[in-house]
């Protein structure tokens, strides 16, 4: 009896100090059952990233990507549900399963009472399983969330390497500093916390002079990145310095004693922003918070923040000198932007953010027309399109859509000799912009 070539799958969480034996564990029970079911593994694939969703998890997109291109297997073996992936959406973890089955790839729950089995009553199971593995996912983030708040209210520092000039030091229940933390190194015990103290004199004297200059003597970034450069002071990651480092220094309210922590929902679940926790640490802050208000007063002065408006347009343009809607297209903006920040900025990514230019454009192109009609007939306009009384009574209706046309016309009264003139606006596919000619011409 030949045997099956099947494939393993391992995944643990991103805590690696917690889950240290987690994959090696893992591997074990799944080569034992593939002992004891005459199967042959082929191939592993690990992955250390959360299960919530697919973006970090490269292991699993490789199998997925074998597999769609002939795999040499005919199975994958997975611990259980939740270690396939614990996804918020039900029907994506179906998805991928029914997507291997399509290539003949069956999916082996090897610790789950239904296995492979693809009977009503399974597949009832598995799906209760599916919403249990994605809720307990769910909670936990709930709870993370909340200690982290309530741990940054009380003036702690609850995540993220230490800004420049400032150390983590690790304290106990009293508060009394039990040790400073290196970068890479983790509190000890759950009963510690760490706040942001003093670090290197010569990185806090830095800081100090960045704030005092760009304040008390008016110079800019730029001028202060090059007096930084040209004394040679090593910068946060030991190279040179540059404008958005030291704005993000001119910007951090840690250096005024400030703790914060922002807690955005994952998923965003019942909740309509984010909500941003503030708390402050113990001793003495590196700067004054009147020179903080005054340098915050400068920065939002000479930082002009772009409109979505402005952006959107910016991407069309793109669009059209590239022909392409892709994120190598960022790179020929006018305002250089990253494919994160066009999918914070737009819902939907580049395409809502093509969609909004071409909103934009056309309400600035109805606000043009509806100018110039306005200075020669009685305009009443509404959201259909506009109605002009005159000697010459034109009515023009239309549904500003992306591509496509929509008519109306023009008449002159009953008691005058004429006839009707029938008027076509049209959006071009290409510019999408609305196109107003008249069929025939208005004696």
């Amino acid at each position: 009896m030949p045997c099956l070539l099947v494939a393993l799958y391992l995944r643990r969480s991103t805590n690696e100090r917690l889950q240290a034996d987690s994959l090696h564990t893992q591997e074990q029970i799944l080569r034992a059952y593939a002992k004891g079911h005459s199967m042959m593994v082929v191939a592993v694939y690990r992955d250390s990233a959360s299960g919530t969703s697919t973006k970090h998890r490269r292991a699993f997109l490789q199998m997925v990507e074998t597999i769609t291109h002939g795999a040499p297997f005919t199975a994958v073996l997975v611990r259980d549900v939740s270690r396939f992936g614990r996804f918020y959406d039900m029907d994506e973890a179906a998805f991928f399963e029914v997507l291997f089955l399509g290539h003949h790839v069956k999916t082996i729950y090897c610790e789950e009472v239904f296995t492979s089995d693809t009977t009503p009553m399974a597949s009832l199971i598995k799906s209760v399983r599916r919403v249990m593995a994605a809720e307990y996912s769910r909670d936990r983030a709930r709870l993370v969330r909340y200690g982290q708040a309530r741990a940054t209210r009380m003036g702690f520092h609850v995540t993220g390497p230490a800004p420049y000039g400032l150390q983590r030091v690790m304290v106990g229940d009293n508060g009394e500093p039990v040790c400073e933390l290196r970068p890479g190194e983790w509190k000890a015990l759950s009963s510690h916390r760490t706040v942001l103290g003093p670090g290197r004199s010569d990185q806090l004297a830095t800081v100090q002079t960045i704030f005092a200059e760009f304040t008390s003597m008016g110079r800019t970034v730029a001028e202060i990145v090059r007096r930084l450069n040209a004394e040679g002071v090593a910068s946060p990651q030991g190279s040179r310095w540059n404008a958005p480092t030291v704005a993000a220094i001119l910007r951090n309210p840690r250096y005024t004693g400030v703790s914060r922590y922002r807690m955005r929902g994952s998923p965003p679940v019942n909740e309509t922003a984010s909500e941003l926790v503030l708390g402050r640490f113990p001793g003495s802050p590196t700067i004054a918070q009147e020179v903080w208000d005054q340098a915050q007063e400068r920065v939002a002065a000479s930082v002009r923040r772009t409109s979505n408006d402005e952006l959107a347009g910016d991407l069309r343009k793109a669009y059209e000198l590239n022909g392409c809607a892709e994120e190598r297209m960022l790179t020929k903006l006018p305002r250089r932007l990253c494919w994160e920040t066009i999918n914070a900025r737009f819902f939907g990514g580049i395409e809502g953010a093509l969609s909004q230019a071409y909103v934009a454009e056309i309400a600035s192109a109805r606000a043009s027309v509806e100018g110039v009609l306005k200075s020669s007939f009685d305009v009443e306009a509404d959201s259909e399109g506009w109605m002009i009384q005159s000697s010459l009574s034109v009515s023009f209706r239309c549904a500003w859509a992306r591509a496509g046309s929509c008519t109306g016309h023009c008449h002159r009264p009953q008691r005058e000799a004429g006839r009707d003139l029938p008027c076509e606006a049209r959006t071009d596919p290409i510019t999408s912009l609305p196109l107003l000619r008249d069929r025939a011409a208005c004696g």
